[in-house]
């Protein structure tokens, strides 16, 4: 069965490349980890992008098999397929491997960094926050810069957050994000995905 933008892997994708422009040749004859990042990067991209076009049909990841066989799991990038190892090792159950197959964004411990869409410009500025403000009970997410220099926001409870993000003049955007916990042997991990 031809592989679908919803289940295809880099490594499939470098290969239909490799078919699709044999002028390429060798440079894709035997993909390397940049080549795979590469098209790990332009598959989750083409899904966002359909995704936001289409919301009622977004291609997310393949959610785990019954029988969790994580190396024949489709959709799912060689870095997420490692946390799902460590998972299983720490004796997640099915359900949690479901789960965390399923995230956008994984972090394996119990904190996780939201990015904003102005993150890269020279005075970016911004907020991460849970609940209402001025409310008892509202969250505020710690702001830093990644290991790009790119302005994040770090965020330690599960719930709905909401990531407000300014490029230092007139644009802003604002994303609501579902972070969501998940119990792993004795840890827990945090999992993310915009609204």
């Amino acid at each position: 069965m031809p592989a679908t933008l919803a289940t295809i892997t880099p490594a499939e994708l470098v290969a239909l490349t490799a078919a699709e422009r044999p002028e390429l040749g060798p440079a894709l004859a035997e993909p390397n980890d940049v080549l795979l990042r590469v098209a790990d990067k332009a598959i989750r991209h083409e899904r966002e992008r359909r995704a936001a076009a289409e919301p009622e049909a977004a291609l997310a990841p393949a959610p785990a098999p019954a029988g969790l066989d994580i190396e024949a799991m489709p959709g799912i990038s060689a870095g997420r397929k490692e946390t799902l190892r460590q998972a299983r090792a720490l004796g997640a159950s099915d359900k949690v491997l479901a789960g965390i197959a399923s995230e956008p964004r994984m972090a394996r411990k119990a904190e996780i960094s939201l990015p904003g869409r102005y993150g890269n410009a020279s005075r970016a500025t911004g907020w991460a926050r849970l609940g209402k403000a001025n409310t008892p009970g509202v969250s505020w997410g710690e702001k830093e810069k990644d290991s790009l220099g790119h302005l994040v926001f770090t965020v330690d409870k599960p719930g709905k957050w909401e990531v407000m993000s300014s490029d230092g003049f007139n644009r802003e955007e604002r994303v609501k994000w579902q972070v969501t916990a998940y119990t792993v042997g004795d840890q827990v991990w945090l999992g993310a995905a915009k609204l």
